[in-house]
């Protein structure tokens, strides 16, 4: 009698974890379809970057940095020829360190000269000019290139035409998933966008060269990515569309 009267009194309680607080009757939590949509879309680079460096050494520190100084003006006088009125110069670096060796007979470093480092970024609104500029500083004494780096100058307009074509994406394939299994699809429920990645890069060094052959670089194309996840309802029912 007891263990009968315990058995009622537990299925009562289940009863009413299942019932629906504000209505008193059995809820079921509704279908939903949850799917990621990609996007890759290629836009025409309007801007590339290039690092344009000048390393000297030289047995005392003062002679490096003279060296360095005297080099590197004429690489931006050669540059600067050749930039637009929306192109950019930018000091990205400056080092100027000692160079050190070993000496096994007296147990420490021995210095044995100094290095001068500087490096400057080259913005340009019109990327067929890198190769002209690249070549431009490396025959007035550049001896360290970095890039190009191909860009849009309006990165945001370009995502958010990936992110409209990864939600298209999304919605085609839960629009397949849905008819697939029969269920009517719902409406748009959430949706989260993943971090955008990075457009392609390009990363080479290269020592002054003379009487060398015009550099060709082409800019191709920049990929913009996007990725969004969508979780849409679904309702019962057979013959969607």
């Amino acid at each position: 009698m007891r263990r009968s009267l315990l058995t009622t009194a537990v299925l009562a309680a289940l009863a009413l974890i299942m019932l629906d607080p504000a209505t008193g009757t059995g809820s079921v939590k509704a279908p939903t379809l949850t799917v990621e949509g990609r996007a890759a879309l290629g836009f025409t680079p309007d801007q590339a970057k290039l690092v344009l460096g000048v390393q000297t050494r030289a047995a005392q520190a003062d002679k490096a940095a003279r060296d360095n100084a005297a080099t590197m003006a004429r690489v931006l006088g050669a540059v600067k020829k050749l930039l637009g009125p929306q192109d950019r110069l930018r000091t990205q670096g400056y080092r100027l360190s000692a160079q050190t060796r070993w000496d096994k007979q007296k147990g420490q470093n021995q210095v044995i000269g100094y290095q001068a480092s500087n490096q400057v970024e080259v913005t340009t609104t019109d990327p067929k000019n890198i190769g002209p500029l690249l070549d431009a500083a490396v025959g007035a004494g550049a001896n360290q290139v970095s890039g190009p780096v191909w860009g849009l100058a309006d990165e945001a307009a370009a995502r958010k035409k990936a992110q409209a074509r990864a939600v298209a994406d999304a919605l085609a394939q839960a629009r397949v998933l849905a008819q697939a299994a029969g269920m009517v699809l719902g409406g748009l429920l959430e949706i989260n966008a993943a971090e955008p990645r990075p457009g392609p890069r390009g990363d080479f060094a290269m020592a002054k060269m003379a009487n060398a052959a015009p550099t060709p670089l082409e800019p191709g194309q920049v990929k913009v990515f996007a990725s969004v996840v969508c979780v849409f309802a679904l309702q019962p029912g057979a013959g969607a569309k």
